[in-house]
């Protein structure tokens, strides 16, 4: 029930850094060429879900890190390592970045994927 919970108060921030991150690479929409993949194509689309839920997996997680990052820096316990106030920022970038990447990988699956089908 607490991961429920916490995965829907993570989910708008995770919505906004997707959104972001489209907007600063100024990628084209392809939510048109997506959903028809799911309707006309289900194995591909299936694919192409695969995909997608892996990037969102990582927005989230980005997310969390970054959530857990700022309070602990803002918890001041002595007893804390301070290897983690390092480590916790940087698996938020890492991950970020992951998500990021992959969400390119999402894009060119679906262009290539929608290519392929309308040739064949």
């Amino acid at each position: 029930m607490g991961a429920y919970i916490c995965g829907q108060l993570v989910s708008p921030f995770a919505k906004q850094l997707e959104t972001i991150a489209d907007t600063l690479s100024k990628r084209k929409n392809i939510g048109h060429l997506y959903d028809w993949l799911r309707l006309c194509r289900a194995d591909a689309g299936a694919l192409c879900a695969k995909i997608r839920a892996e990037y969102v997996m990582f927005n989230s997680l980005a997310i969390t890190f970054a959530g857990f990052a700022v309070a602990l820096a803002l918890r001041h316990d002595s007893a804390l390592p301070i290897g983690w106030l390092y480590a916790l920022p940087t698996a938020s970038l890492i991950t970020g970045y992951r998500g990021f990447d992959t969400k390119t990988t999402f894009v060119k699956s679906v262009e290539q994927f929608h290519a392929a089908a309308k040739q064949g």
